[in-house]
């Protein structure tokens, strides 16, 4: 039997983590002075190693501004409602000067806050002082972080009526045989051809079961129909 695992639950307990990021403040950059403002975005993950930290890089028009790697400021086992308290527990109940500014969600009533499409234009600013083509968020891949996309899992489809028709009748041909052969082993007859000749027998005796009766009177052909159309219903 093949062990399947059952969905994910938001009450199951699973470690998780609460991170701050330093980032420099754009302004202070443009003007060559480099402000750090501490736990300026905070977020949450489950996954392991620096997978999230590179979604971020890739994802996020800030990435350019970031020092170094994000800290940890809590991390434990936890339902997916706790690790949620906790994020806005960073993000709304720590004093005002220091709220991140570069959330949005859980973030809305801070007057710090930079909306996001401030953020892309402050990133085009940045990368046409450098030189470099303006900035564009690189497509999630999977693969890239260390995940394999979710495989595709094919349903199976359902018997068809004649396919499990066909094997009844294959059933009942073998059941035959072995029974026959049994009968004929003990009658001391099992001689000779009488091995194939039992099998070949048997095989006819299914396929013209198979095949509605026919050669049957009306009345007995109608008889035999309506226990095969019973035995097809059982199927």
């Amino acid at each position: 039997m093949t062990a399947t695992q059952r969905p994910r639950l938001k009450t199951d307990v699973r470690w998780g983590r609460v991170y701050g990021w330093d980032v420099i403040d754009h302004a202070s950059w443009m003007a060559g002075t480099n402000i750090v403002f501490l736990n300026d975005y905070v977020g949450q993950t489950r996954q392991k190693g620096r997978a999230r930290e590179n979604q971020h890089r890739d994802s996020q028009p800030w990435s350019d501004l970031t020092v170094g790697s994000p800290r940890t400021l809590w991390e434990g086992w936890c339902t997916d409602e706790q690790l949620d308290e906790m994020e806005r527990h960073f993000i709304q109940d720590v004093p005002f000067e220091q709220r991140p500014r570069l959330n949005y969600v859980l973030n809305e009533n801070n007057s710090r806050h930079i909306p996001k499409w401030d953020l892309e234009d402050q990133r085009r600013q940045r990368d046409a002082l450098r030189g470099d083509e303006p900035w564009e968020p690189t497509p999630y891949r999977p693969e890239t972080y260390g995940y394999a996309p979710a495989a595709r899992v094919k349903a199976r489809r359902p018997w068809r009526p004649w396919q499990k028709q066909l094997l009844a009748a294959g059933a009942l041909s073998l059941a035959l045989t072995v029974g026959v052969w049994i009968a004929l082993h003990r009658l001391g007859m099992l001689q000779g051809d009488a091995w194939w000749q039992t099998a070949a027998g048997t095989a006819v005796f299914a396929g013209w079961v198979w095949a509605g009766f026919p050669g049957l009177t009306r009345r007995s052909r109608r008889r035999a129909q309506r226990v095969r159309r019973r035995w097809r219903r059982w199927l």
